[in-house]
C-alpha cells in the first residue's frame, strides 16, 4: 500500500520525549512511499512494522527523526530525502553493509542498528562511525574517542562471505522485483 493523506490522516500523531511532532505509521501496511502530501509537517517518523520497501520522494523532508523498525524490507536511504535527519533507528530489518554504505546523512547524531546483518558485521562500530562521522549515540551506547581514533585502521567491509552469496543468488532466481534484482547484483558484482 501507498501513502496516501487518508493514511497520515488514520494515524496516531503526539509528542514524543524529545519534544518533537511524531507522526505513528506503526502497522499500516505501507510498501512504498513515494510522494509525501506537503500539508502535513513532523518532526519525526514511526514507519515500525510496515513492509517497506522503497523510500523515493520528489521532495526532501523537515523530518529529524525517522523510526524505520522490523519487518521492513528497504535497503536504499537517501539524505535528499531526509537532509535534516539527526536520530535514525532501523533496529530489527534486513539492512547490511552493502546496503548502508551507500547512506550519507551529514547530520546523523543517533544511530541504531541492533538485530540486523549491518550490527553483526567485523569492526561494526568503527565502520558505522567512519561511514557516519557525525554520530553520537551508537546502538544506546555513546561514542568514544578511541573509537574515532580507530576509523584511521579500520578497512571497510569489501567481500561477502561464500553464505551470504549464495543466499543473493538464491533470492536472485526466485524474485521478479526489479528493485530488488538490481540491489542483489550491485551486491553480487562489487569489487
Amino acid at each position: 500500500m501507498k501513502l496516501t493523506s487518508q493514511v497520515i490522516e488514520a494515524s496516531t500523531t503526539y509528542t514524543n520525549p524529545s519534544k518533537q511532532a511524531t507522526l505513528q505509521l506503526r502497522n499500516s501496511n505501507l510498501t512504498i512511499i513515494d510522494e509525501w502530501p506537503t500539508s502535513y509537517n513532523y518532526d519525526a517518523l514511526d514507519l515500525t512494522n510496515n513492509n517497506l520497501i522503497e523510500i523515493s520522494l520528489n521532495e526532501p523532508l523537515p523530518i529529524r527523526t525517522l523510526v524505520i523498525n522490523g519487518n521492513n524490507e528497504f535497503h536504499q536511504l537517501s539524505s535528499k530525502h531526509f537532509p535534516f535527519l539527526e536520530s535514525l533507528s532501523i533496529m530489527g530489518t534486513n539492512v547490511r553493509w552493502e546496503d548502508f554504505e551507500s547512506w550519507k546523512f551529514p547530520n546523523l547524531k543517533h544511530f541504531i542498528a541492533i538485530d540486523t546483518p549491518l550490527s553483526s558485521i567485523k569492526n561494526y562500530r568503527i565502520l558505522v562511525i567512519k561511514q557516519i562521522p557525525s554520530l553520537e549515540v551508537l546502538d544506546f551506547e555513546k561514542v568514544k574517542q578511541k573509537e574515532r581514533l580507530a576509523v584511521k585502521d579500520v578497512k571497510v567491509v569489501d567481500e561477502i562471505d561464500e553464505d551470504y552469496k549464495a543466499q543473493l543468488i538464491e533470492k536472485l532466481k526466485n524474485t521478479d522485483d526489479l528493485l530488488e534484482i538490481e540491489r542483489i547484483e550491485r551486491i553480487l558484482t562489487k569489487k
